[in-house]
C-alpha cells in the first residue's frame, strides 16, 4: 500500500510520515515486487539500516526515469553492527547529474564502522549516471556476488565498484564495464584500519579506462597492511589515451593498477588471472605494481597468470607472458549462460587447460564447474564442451568520452592523483548529502 520512497522515509521516521505503509524502523527489509517501479523523483537519504529484497533480477526492476538517484545509507556510528542486505533486483537509467548512485552506504561523518556488514547478491546496475558511483561501500565488511554493473553513458569521473576503508571485501561471480575505473579499493592516511582484506574471484572488468585500482597509503608511523587474493578473473580490453588524464597518464597501464605507498605494505596473491588486450594508446598497459619510490611495499606470490605482454612476467616463473594474438581467442562481453555476462574463451586459446588448482574456487562466474577436463581454465569463463561456438574476438571498448588533459605525473605523484579524485567523486559527491541535519561533516569531505 505505499511506494518505494514512502517505504523508505518510514523506515527513517518509524511509520510517522505514512500511515498506511508500516514500518518497525531499523532493519527493515523492503520487498519489491515483480514489475518495473518508474521513478519520478530522488528517493531519500535514509539514516537507519534496511534491507531491499526483490523477486528476481529479472522480475524486480527499478527505472530511475533518468531524473532520480537510488539508495544512499547515510548511518549514524551507533549502527555499528548493522547488517545491510540488497539481492535480486534491477536498476537501470538512474541520472546523469553529478553525485548520481545506485547503490551507497557510508558512516556519519567518515567514522569507521568495522563491525558493518554489507550484502550485495544477485543485483544488476546500469547506467548509474555521469559523474557518478555505482556501487560504493564505505568503512564496512562487504561481499558482493553474483552482480553485473555496467554503463554505456561513457565514463567521465564514474566509478564501478568501490570500497574505501574497508575492513573486508569479498567480490566474486560479477563483472563491471563502461566506468572510469571499474573496480576501485582504497585506503588511505586517515582511515583508522589497521589491517584490510581484498578478494577478488571470478570476475570480469572490460570496457574502462582501468580495469582495477587497488591502493594503500599511510604515514610512516601509521603502518598498515592490506592482503589482497585475485584468483580467476578476467581483466582485457580495457583503454584509454594521451589527454584522458588521471592514473592511465602516469603509468600507462589500463588493466591492473596495485600500489602501496607510505608506510603501507600489500600481501598480494594471485592465480589463473587473464591479464591481457588493455591499451593506452595503441601500446598494451595491462599492469602496474608498486611506485618507484615504493616497489619493496607490494610482496608478489603468482601462479598461472596470463597477458599478452611482459606483464605476467613480474610475477613469477609458471605465469605465462607474452602470449601473442591472445585478444583473437576471448570474446567481447556477452551472455554465455548464467547470470553473469562473461568473455568467453575461443577455440585455440592459450587460457583453456592452462591454469593451477585452486580448491576452493569449485566454479565459473556463470556457475559451470571448475575444472573441466581435470585442468582448470585461466580467467573467469571455464570452457566446456557443450559451449556452443563463440563469434568474434575481443572488439575495441567504445570512446569512452573526453577528460581534461592531466600533465604526466612518475613516482608518488599517483598516490596524490588518487586522493583528489577520491575527494571529488567519492566523498565530495557521495558524502556529503543534502539534509541540514548532516552538518558536522570533516572539512576534507566538504
Amino acid at each position: 500500500g505505499c511506494s518505494l520512497a514512502e517505504a523508505m522515509h518510514n523506515i527513517n521516521d518509524n511509520a510517522q510520515t505514512y500511515s498506511d505503509c508500516p514500518s518497525l524502523g531499523s532493519g527493515d527489509t523492503i520487498s519489491l515486487p515483480a514489475g518495473t517501479i518508474t521513478l519520478t523523483q530522488d528517493l531519500p537519504v535514509v539514516d537507519t539500516p534496511l534491507n531491499v529484497v526483490g523477486a528476481g533480477r529479472n522480475s524486480s526492476i527499478i527505472d530511475g526515469g533518468g531524473v532520480s538517484t537510488l539508495f544512499l545509507l547515510n548511518l549514524p556510528t551507533y549502527y555499528s553492527n548493522a547488517h545491510i542486505i540488497f539481492s535480486d533486483f534491477s536498476a537501470k537509467n538512474i541520472s546523469q547529474e553529478t553525485g548520481a548512485r545506485c547503490i551507497a552506504v557510508r558512516s556519519e561523518n567518515s567514522v569507521v564502522t568495522l563491525n558493518q556488514s554489507v550484502d550485495i547478491e544477485n543485483v544488476d546496475l546500469e547506467n548509474c549516471g555521469q559523474y557518478s558511483i555505482a556501487l560504493g561501500l564505505f568503512g564496512s565488511n562487504d561481499t558482493i556476488n553474483n552482480v553485473n554493473v555496467n554503463s554505456t553513458l561513457g565514463s567521465n569521473f564514474t566509478l564501478g565498484i568501490v570500497s574505501i576503508y574497508p575492513a573486508g571485501l569479498t567480490l566474486t561471480n560479477s563483472s563491471v564495464s563502461g566506468y572510469y575505473i571499474g573496480i576501485y579499493h582504497f585506503v588511505f592516511p586517515s582511515a583508522p584500519v589497521r589491517n584490510s582484506n581484498i578478494d577478488i574471484e571470478n570476475t570480469t572488468t572490460t570496457q574502462n579506462r582501468v580495469g582495477a585500482l587497488i591502493y594503500s597509503e599511510n604515514s610512516p608511523d601509521d603502518p598498515i597492511t592490506v592482503d589482497v587474493k585475485i584468483y580467476n578473473n578476467t581483466i582485457a580490453g580495457n583503454s584509454a589515451q594521451t589527454g584522458d588524464g588521471g592514473f592511465t597518464n602516469i603509468t600507462s597501464t589500463t588493466g591492473l593498477i596495485i600500489s602501496a605507498v607510505g608506510n603501507s605494505h600489500m600481501n598480494l596473491d594471485m592465480k589463473n588471472n587473464v591479464i591481457a588486450n588493455n591499451l593506452f594508446d595503441s601500446a598494451k598497459g595491462n599492469c602496474f605494481f608498486g611506485t618507484p619510490d615504493y616497489v619493496g611495499n607490494v610482496s608478489v606470490t603468482t601462479s598461472k597468470n596470463l597477458s599478452d605482454d611482459t606483464c605476467a612476467g613480474k610475477f613469477g616463473g609458471s605465469d605465462l607472458p607474452n602470449i601473442t594474438n591472445f585478444a583473437s581467442t576471448i570474446s567481447i562481453l556477452q551472455d554465455n549462460g548464467g547470470d553473469i555476462k562473461t568473455m568467453a574463451l575461443i577455440d585455440g586459446s592459450a587460457a583453456i587447460d592452462a591454469g593451477t588448482t585452486i580448491s576452493s574456487l569449485t566454479t565459473d562466474a556463470r556457475g559451470t564447474t571448475r575444472p573441466q577436463n581435470s585442468i582448470y581454465d585461466i580467467g573467469a569463463y571455464e570452457k566446456t564442451s557443450a559451449d556452443p561456438p563463440v563469434p568474434g574476438p575481443t572488439d575495441p571498448p567504445p570512446d569512452p568520452g573526453v577528460i581534461t588533459p592531466t600533465p604526466p605525473r612518475t613516482g608518488v605523484t599517483i598516490g596524490i592523483v588518487i586522493v583528489v579524485l577520491s575527494s571529488l567523486t567519492f566523498i565530495g559527491y557521495l558524502l556529503v548529502n543534502k539534509y541540514k541535519k548532516h552538518q558536522s561533516l570533516g572539512t576534507s569531505e566538504k
